[in-house]
């Protein structure tokens, strides 16, 4: 493999390996898998395919099948989307989203205090109905969970009362709560809502939760008891708490620290 120099460099490709990789991938004549068979790394092994995972995929004729066959995705994993954003997950045209959801099963939602109308699939339609409620329910939810990823970022779960919070933002300044798209803090759901944060502390080997928001006594136990199992589960299974591929121990603390101030 020769070396493609300092105009390589520039565009961070040092010789013609990745690009010819990704396109015998594409061929299915190689496949990638994880070393170590960890999900948690960009480290990669390649080995000849025995059989191309494109073997029997049909692409429609009409881009607007296509957009459709994402759209089945899209609302399947987000339960409650709109058009806009499945078009911003999908990288189509609000024109082509419309279209698209037109020749799909899906039923329109209000929901209360939002005025952007919601779609969901008429399958989860009756689970959504016979749901017996959330007060239960606690979780403690990765970077960039769908839940909110898909929804364009927090607000649509926080109370309004909140959304002025500020919060870091991944890869940019700090923003409010409200306006956000991409937290680098890691969310708490509880009695329905998004109520705080968490991350993991490296030094202590422990989680550190702020909640923003009041809770029930009896559903803060149960986020206290759901840190300590977290806690122990990312230091006994993963043995690391990063959020994604290059974050680090220094970052994690930094946003410890400034979770453990705002929960005082």
């Amino acid at each position: 493999m020769r070396s493609l120099g300092e105009a390589g460099k520039k565009v961070g490709i040092s010789s013609p390996l990745p690009p010819a990789l990704r396109l015998l991938e594409f061929e299915g004549k190689v496949e990638r898998t994880l070393e170590g068979g960890r999900l948690d790394t960009e480290r990669y092994l390649w080995r000849a395919a025995e059989r191309s995972p494109f073997e029997g995929a049909r692409v429609p004729e009409d881009p607007v099948d296509l957009w459709a066959r994402l759209g089945e995705v899209f609302f399947r994993a987000a339960g409650l989307g709109t058009l806009k954003g499945f078009a911003e997950w999908a990288g189509i045209s609000l024109r082509d989203a419309t279209a698209a959801a037109g020749m799909l099963p899906l039923a329109p939602v209000a929901i209360e205090g939002v005025e952007e109308t919601h779609l969901v699939p008429e399958a989860e339609r009756r689970s959504l109905l016979e749901a017996k409620g959330t007060d239960g329910a606690v979780s403690f939810l990765p970077f960039e969970d769908n839940l909110l990823a898909l929804r364009g970022g927090p607000a649509i779960l926080v109370d309004p009362a909140h959304h002025g919070l500020r919060v870091p933002v991944w890869g940019g300044k700090d923003d409010k709560l409200g306006g956000v798209r991409s937290m680098s803090y890691r969310s708490i759901v509880a009695e329905g809502r998004v109520v705080g944060f968490w991350e993991f502390d490296p030094k202590p080997g422990r989680v550190v939760v702020a909640c923003f928001d009041k809770v029930k006594p009896p559903v803060r136990k149960r986020i206290d008891a759901e840190a300590a199992e977290v806690g122990a589960f990312i230091t006994r299974e993963l043995g690391h708490g990063k959020s994604f591929s290059i974050d680090s121990d220094a970052e994690l603390s930094k946003r410890a620290a400034a979770l453990a101030k705002l929960a005082r």
